[in-house]
Formats: structure tokens, C-alpha cells, sequence
């Protein structure tokens, strides 16, 4: 949500099996869990997304149709956690009804559809919440055994040696998968994770002589300065560094118009190599 304070934490636990699933129906279940999460909080909190792989035997007894439920074998876990209100037990019994809904307006219809469509995939999906302690909405999917092809990695166009990039966003997460990308670009990354300190860097690397390329800003940071605000004290230290914006946000205005708020381009999260690789090319060679 464009301008709350909602932070988000995700972490990623390292070698996780494969899973097969329907890659349009299970985004659904994880989008409509993130609104859940985001409307029980209202403006502010944290949410936070962890992936993991377990045993179904270690399958907790929350919510949800017990008896479907699978308990042998490896499944990928999504667990989707909010610091909102909680619920009652009375109310997690019905949760997954499409008609029952604690909310002043509306259904759990987004839970009732991302229960089937998980089911439909030999899942489980299941629901812990303590009234006043929040909601952990956990959703496994069977891990599979097979392995992806091995391909050969796709050529990448190196940009000029010596190009030095600024990396400013306030989730690590983005933050080092961008670092990665560039580098793989063959370029020096420095990392930012608000305005304030990305306007520092800025300003030490004039002083020093160095500069930078260009620079990627987050248009939102949580109690701090974001990319909106920064691009314009960057430019008055550094009036021709290129700068990016980046955000989750689609419907977000400067990255519909991006030289309207002063920068070069723009970048949606989540973004993949060639996204990278395109806008970089574009502004530096």
C-alpha cells in the first residue's frame, strides 16, 4: 500500500526443493493472503513472509479441513504472518467459510478461494491466531523430487568497466538481489538503505572524486526519506546522475511517468536480470 507503514520481512531458507504448482493460482492464494495481512493492520506493522521446507509429519493443528489434510512426505512452506487484531476461536472454526467474514464489509471469499485452490494442488492450508497477538496463515506444498534441466547461463552484456552503481531501498532482500544483478553486470555496487543515507553516499563520493553511474531509489521507505524526495537533493549534488525509480507499487504515478519526477526510468518489483540489464543499457551505453 502506497505510503502506509507496513514493513515487510522475508526470509528464505536456503536449498529448498522444487515444488510443481499452477503459477497464476497459487500467486492468487499468496496475494490475496498479503491483503488479509495488510488490511488487519491497517497502516502500520510488519508482515512477514517466510519460506521453508518441512516434513508433513511436523504440520501444525491450526484451522482448516483437518481430514483432507496430507501428513507424509516434503513440502514447501509459505507462512504469512501480520500483527493485526487475531481472531477468537469461535471465529478461526469458520474461517474459510465464503460467506462469514470478521470485517465491517465484505467476505472471506479470498480465504474460501485460496483454500480450494491449494487443496487442488495436494496442499495444506491452515490458520493460528491468538485474539489481540496476531494471524500466521500457513500454506505447504508438496516438494518434488525432480530436478530443473541444466541449461546454459544466458549471455549478458557487460557494461563499461569501472561503472559504479547506488542501491537504495530499505528491504535487504531487494537490496542484495539488485546488488547481485548488477554485479553480474560487471559494475561496483554501493548499498543505501534510506534517502538520507543514499544523499551521503552521494555527497562523499563528489568530494572524493569517484561519483556514481547511476542509482536505483525505492520511492518508499517507512519513516524515512524515499526515492521521491531524494532524487531531487541527488540532482542538485550530482545533476547528471541518472536515477531510477523502483517500487511494488504499479499504479505508482512516477513509475507510470518517471521523468516527471526526475528520473531516468523506472523498475517494478519484482524484477529479473534482463529487466536490470535493459534499463542499464539503455542509461549507460
Amino acid at each position: 500500500m502506497a505510503g502506509s507503514s507496513i514493513k515487510y520481512r522475508i526470509s528464505v531458507a536456503p536449498d529448498l526443493p522444487l515444488c510443481e504448482y499452477d503459477e497464476n493460482q497459487v500467486a492468487q492464494v499468496f496475494q490475496n493472503l498479503v491483503i488479509n495481512a495488510r488490511e488487519a493492520m491497517s497502516e502500520t506493522g510488519k508482515i512477514e513472509i517466510r519460506l521453508d521446507a518441512v516434513d508433513g509429519g511436523d504440520v501444525g493443528s491450526g484451522s482448516g479441513d483437518q481430514s483432507a489434510h496430507p501428513r507424509f512426505g516434503s513440502f514447501i512452506r509459505v507462512s504469512v504472518s501480520d500483527q493485526g487484531p487475531g481472531m477468537e476461536k469461535e471465529d478461526l472454526e469458520r474461517v474459510f467459510d465464503a460467506f462469514f467474514t470478521t470485517k465491517e464489509s465484505g467476505s472471506s471469499l479470498g480465504l474460501a478461494i485460496s483454500h480450494s485452490i491449494v487443496n487442488k494442488h495436494d496442499g495444506v492450508i491452515e490458520i493460528e491466531s491468538v485474539a489481540g497477538k496476531g494471524t500466521t496463515v500457513q500454506v505447504l506444498l508438496p516438494a518434488t523430487d525432480k530436478r530443473l534441466p541444466v541449461t546454459e547461463p544466458d549471455e549478458v552484456a557487460l557494461i563499461r568497466p569501472g561503472c559504479a552503481a547506488l542501491v537504495m531501498d530499505d528491504e535487504a532482500c531487494v537490496s542484495q538481489v539488485l546488488t547481485s544483478i548488477l554485479q553480474r553486470l560487471g559494475m561496483k555496487v554501493t548499498v543505501a538503505d534510506s534517502g538520507g543515507q543514499a544523499l551521503d553516499l552521494v555527497r562523499r563520493a563528489q568530494q572524493e572524486g569517484a561519483g556514481f553511474d547511476i542509482a536505483f531509489l525505492d520511492l518508499t521507505v517507512p519513516d524515512g526519506m524515499g526515492g521521491r524526495e531524494a532524487v531531487e537533493e541527488i540532482h542538485r549534488l550530482a545533476p547528471s546522475l541518472p536515477c531510477v525509480a523502483i517500487s511494488g507499487y504499479s499504479e505508482d504515478s512516477a513509475l507510470v511517468a518517471p521523468r516527471k519526477y526526475g528520473f531516468a526510468s523506472a523498475l517494478k518489483k519484482p524484477f529479473l536480470l534482463k529487466d536490470v540489464e535493459r534499463i542499464v543499457a539503455a542509461t549507460l551505453i
